[in-house]
C-alpha cells in the first residue's frame, strides 16, 4: 500500500519530548473546504487544493494560500498576480511581500530584489527571510550584499547549517580565505559530516503495541507520550517502516493542552523517506507539516500549514537525513553499539546538525527494581518554543532491545523527565 498519495509540538511541558524529535498524519475528518484544501496541500495535490480553496470563504489568507499553491505547481505568473494584488491592498502584510518576492524571483523578474528589500524592512522579517535574500543575491553575483544578508540571517539563527555553508561559498568567491574557513569550520562544528560513515542497524521495537511514557515536571504529571512501530509500508515506491509518536496533555492540567502526532517513514538505510505531523498545543498553536524526500533529485520538499497559512521549501537532501521521531531510532542504534553519530535533522523546514553520543553505562531504579542502561546524549543547538536547548539525556536499556527507559531535558522553566510506565515491564526482556 502507498501511504502518501508527508520543529514541532512544543507546549511548555509536554513539548519536552516533542522538541526532542519530531514529525504525522493530518486529520482525515475535514469538516469544511478550508480544511479539505489543507489536507490536499499536505498531500501535495495542488489541483485538489486549488479546487477546495475556490470553495472556501473569501479572505486574504485564502488568496495567499492560492498563490502559494500556484507557485508550488509552477505557475509563477498567476502566483505573482495574486501576491501583487494582496500587497497592493496591504503593503505592510509581510506574507504577501515574502511570497511576491519569491514569485518574481521564480520568473527572473528584476523587481524581485526591490520586493525583497521591502520585505526585509518590514517588522517581523526573519533570519530565514535574510537567508533567502542572500541566496537570491548570490545567484545574481551580488556577493557583497549576499554576504551581508547571510550574516544577518546567522545573527538571528546561528546554528543555520545551510547559512554557514552559503556564507563560506560567498567569502571564498570574494577572496577572503580566512573568513571562508571560519564559516566552514562553524558549519563543520554543527555537522561533522565525516563523523559517521553509516548508521548502525537499529534494534526492533516491540511489535503490535506502543511504548508509553509519562512526562513529569516537578511533582506534576503533565502529559503522556506513546511511541509505536506501525510496521512496513510503501512510500513513493520505496519500502519503509512507519514510526509514530503521540503526545497528549494531562486533562487535569488546565493551563496546558497538547494533542499532537508525528510520523516518520524510515527507509532500510535508516534515513527518513517522508514525514508527517499534526501539532496542536497551547503554546505553538496548530501546525501541520509534510516532508517528502527525492533521493534521485536530492531534494527534500517541505509543505506546511501553520494556523491554516500555507508555505513550502525546497531543500538540498543530505545523506542519512533525519527528523525528530527517527532521531529516537538513531539514539537506540548508537546505544546498541556504544558509539556516536552525527546527522542532519529537519527542524522548521531547514537542516540542523545533531550530534548523538554514548556517555557511559548506568544502573537506574525503575518499576521497583534496577535496570542496566546506556546513557546517550543528544545535542540540541537551537532553542525551541518550549525553551528546550542544550543536551537531552536518554537512558536506553543495555540489552539487545535498546528500549528507552528515561529521557531528561532542560527548559527555561526547569527540567522535564519522561519515564517508561511500569506496565511496560510486560514486554519480553524489559525490566
Amino acid at each position: 500500500m502507498d501511504v502518501m498519495g508527508m520543529t514541532r509540538a512544543e507546549g511548555a511541558a509536554g513539548a519536552a519530548l516533542c522538541a526532542l524529535m519530531l514529525g504525522a498524519a493530518p486529520h482525515r475528518d475535514a469538516p469544511d473546504e478550508t480544511a479539505r484544501a489543507q489536507l490536499a496541500w499536505l498531500d501535495g495535490d495542488a489541483e485538489a487544493a486549488l479546487v477546495a480553496l475556490g470553495r472556501s470563504p473569501p479572505g486574504r489568507e485564502r488568496e495567499l494560500n492560492r498563490g502559494v499553491v500556484l507557485l508550488y505547481k509552477g505557475d509563477a505568473e498567476r502566483a505573482e498576480a495574486v501576491f501583487g494584488e494582496l500587497r497592493t491592498r496591504d503593503p505592510r502584510w509581510l506574507p504577501a511581500a515574502r511570497w511576491l518576492a519569491r514569485a518574481q524571483a521564480g520568473r527572473g523578474r528584476p523587481e524581485a530584489w526591490d520586493t525583497a528589500e521591502a520585505l526585509l524592512s518590514l517588522p517581523g522579517a526573519t533570519g530565514r527571510d535574510h537567508f533567502w535574500a542572500g541566496r537570491l543575491l548570490a545567484e545574481h553575483n551580488d556577493l557583497l550584499r549576499a554576504r551581508a544578508s547571510f550574516r544577518r540571517a546567522l545573527a538571528a539563527e546561528d546554528d543555520l547549517y545551510l547559512g554557514w555553508r552559503a556564507l563560506a561559498d560567498v567569502e571564498q568567491a570574494l577572496g577572503d580565505a580566512g573568513a571562508a574557513r571560519t564559516a566552514r569550520d562553524k558549519a563543520d562544528t554543527l555537522y561533522p559530516a565525516g563523523f559517521t560513515a553509516e548508521l548502525p542497524p537499529r534494534p526492533p521495537l516491540p511489535e503490535g503495541r506502543a511504548l508509553r511514557y509519562r512526562a513529569q515536571y516537578l511533582f506534576l504529571r503533565i502529559a503522556s507520550v506513546a511511541i509505536r512501530d506501525e510496521g512496513r509500508v510503501e512510500v513513493h515506491g520505496r519500502a519503509a517502516r512507519r514510526l509514530s509518536l503521540e503526545a497528549k496533555s494531562n486533562p487535569a492540567i488546565f493551563f496546558l493542552h497538547i494533542d499532537s502526532r508525528w510520523e516518520s517513514y524510515i527507509g532500510d538505510d535508516g534515513a527518513v523517506i517522508a514525514h508527517r505531523n499534526r501539532v496542536n498545543d497551547s503554546s505553538s498553536g496548530r501546525r501541520q507539516t509534510a516532508m517528502d524526500m527525492d533521493p534521485d533529485a536530492k531534494v527534500c520538499t517541505v509543505r506546511q500549514a501553520v494556523d491554516r497559512i500555507f508555505s513550502y521549501e525546497l531543500l538540498p537532501l543530505p545523506p542519512r537525513a533525519q527528523d525528530g521521531v527517527s532521531l529516537i531510532e538513531v539514539a537506540r542504534s548508537v546505544a546498541r553499539v556504544r558509539g556516536s553519530a552525527s546527522v542532519l535533522r529537519n527542524v522548521e523546514a531547514t537542516w540542523k546538525g545533531t550530534a548523538i553520543r554514548t556517555t557511559g553505562v548506568e544502573r537506574i531504579a525503575w518499576g521497583g527494581g534496577k535496570v542496566d542502561t546506556v546513557r546517550v546524549e543528544i545535542a540540541i543547538t537551537s532553542r525551541s518554543s518550549a525553551g528546550v536547548v542544550g543536551v537531552i539525556r536518554l537512558w536506553i536499556s543495555a540489552d539487545e532491545h535498546a528500549i528507552p527507559y528515561r529521557a531528561r531535558m532542560d527548559t527555561a522553566v526547569g527540567s522535564i523527565t519522561l519515564e517508561l510506565m511500569p506496565e511496560e515491564r510486560a514486554h519480553e526482556g524489559v525490566g
